[in-house]
């Protein structure tokens, strides 16, 4: 959703630049602006918060290993809705105090007439992350210390905390490149509302696009998952062959024990 509107936006841009429509009739329309900036900063803090809430979901699973198994859809709705509903609120906040009244030479959602009605959102998300990120890693210290003392867990409560270890651990891949996004992302961010407003047009739009690097961010994550989650295959691919090969003495050793 973020990357679609941004490529549209800056695609229509290129349009109106090379066409040969009168200088005054290229400054784009609100509504265009509206209609691709909305959808993008609600695309973006929606994906921003994905690491919190896969952070719930997994806390939650942990804290109730031993009955988790038989919830329902429910709490994945209520997740996923929560998720929607952060977005939605930090989308509201940002356009806030947004001019809706005069066109910009160049669309942005940043140019509130208060930064803070940007900072403070951004701050949160960063902050929310970080909350997040050291979670991810008890989870996966608490989910080991219950592996250790599961002797008295059925089967069912056995997989369970086998399955929380495995989706954390896979997890890893995605909460480590979303953190390291965020926090570059919205740190710079931060100083560059409160000194935009005093910079020139030029160098204002120019160190725009060099924080807000999402087209190349949306390329290099999935790429770095796709490696990491084809390394973890492999290597569970290499322990399942190293428990089934099994010496030909242990069956002589089982027999042995069962006459025996």
């Amino acid at each position: 959703m973020a990357c679609d509107k941004k490529v549209f936006q800056h695609g229509s841009d290129l349009f109106l630049y090379f066409s040969h429509i009168p200088i005054c009739e290229k400054v784009p329309s609100i509504q265009r602006c509206l209609s691709t900036r909305i959808p993008y900063i609600f695309g973006l803090f929606c994906a921003s918060y994905s690491t919190v809430f896969m952070v719930i979901e997994r806390t939650i699973a942990t804290k109730s290993y031993k009955k988790y198994e038989n919830r329902h859809k429910t709490l994945g709705c209520m997740l996923i809705l929560g998720q929607i509903f952060m977005g939605g609120a930090t989308t509201f906040a940002i356009f806030y105090k947004f001019d809706f009244q005069n066109a910009q030479e160049f669309c942005t959602g940043s140019q509130s007439s208060d930064p803070y009605f940007l900072i403070i959102p951004e701050a949160v998300a960063i902050l929310s992350n970080v909350l997040a990120f050291f979670q991810f890693g008890r989870l996966m210290s608490i989910n080991r210390k219950i592996r250790v003392g599961s002797s008295s867990n059925n089967l069912s409560q056995k997989y369970q905390i086998e399955e929380n270890l495995n989706v954390v651990n896979i997890l890893r891949a995605f909460t480590k490149c979303d953190f390291i996004f965020i926090l570059i992302y919205f740190t710079m961010g931060i100083p560059f509302h409160l000194i935009g407003k005093h910079m020139d047009s030029a160098e204002y739009y120019a160190l725009f696009e060099v924080i807000y690097f999402v087209p190349l961010y949306s390329l290099i994550m999935p790429a770095y998952i796709y490696r990491f989650s084809r390394k973890q295959r492999d290597e569970r691919m290499t322990r399942m062959e190293r428990k089934i090969q099994v010496s030909e003495d242990a069956y002589f050793q089982f027999i042995h024990n069962q006459w025996t």
